[in-house]
């Protein structure tokens, strides 16, 4: 995953974020094991780790007599206040299970982002991610969230394909219990970012199309 803050620049007051080559400092911990991708930036708070990570899991068996395919993803958002132990302020697990086609479970690189928009020193991440086990040309699960000191902010829908096919969402909580500012900016990734990660807009494609 690259470091794309399409997103956030857009507005004012975001922090500088930066990709971690190495490991995190002790305590600051994926849920899924090993890491897939991790950001750092500074707020408020101290110093903010975000950690992607994932698992490969095993489920039961399928048609064939083989055992199905399964996915876990995590997004763990840890914080290090100065002369501080690490705090776990906010944990974000998701899973496609027992899946006998094909299995898509990945973020949406392009709607990562950091964020200050309230001013409040407190910054806001959002990213996104896709889930789904499909055997034809059907939209899978999208689900955008916006973590801000340990607070979720979430737009429930489902990708992005054949034009005006899927695209749509759910705000959670509902929309009046949002900041203005937050829902605002996510609607705005929601919109950039929800193509379906593999079948393109306007395709009619054939069956199984490709996930992980």
């Amino acid at each position: 995953m690259s470091l794309l803050l399409a997103a956030g620049t857009a507005f004012a007051g975001a922090p500088k974020v930066e990709k971690l080559s190495g490991a995190p400092p002790a305590g600051v911990k994926p849920t899924g094991g090993s890491i897939d991708a991790a950001y750092f930036f500074a707020d408020k708070n101290g110093i903010n780790y975000v950690l992607f990570s994932s698992k490969s899991v095993r489920g039961k068996p399928g048609p064939d007599g083989d055992p199905m395919q399964g996915a876990l993803l995590y997004v763990d958002h840890w914080v290090l206040p100065a002369g501080g132990k690490p705090k776990s302020l906010r944990s974000v697990k998701d899973l496609v299970e027992d899946c006998a086609w094909s299995l898509t479970s990945r973020p949406h690189d392009d709607a990562f982002g950091v964020t200050d928009l309230d001013g409040d020193g407190l910054a806001e991440i959002t990213f996104a991610y896709e889930l789904g086990c499909r055997s034809d040309v059907s939209p899978n699960t999208l689900k955008l969230i916006v973590l801000e000191n340990g607070t979720k902010y979430i737009l429930r829908g489902t990708t992005r394909i054949e034009g005006d096919v899927g695209g749509d969402f759910t705000p959670d909580p509902a929309e009046a219990r949002w900041p203005k500012k937050f829902l605002e900016h996510a609607k705005d990734v929601w919109t950039s970012t929800a193509d379906d990660s593999s079948i393109a807009p306007g395709a009619s494609g054939a069956a199984n199309p490709c996930g992980n």
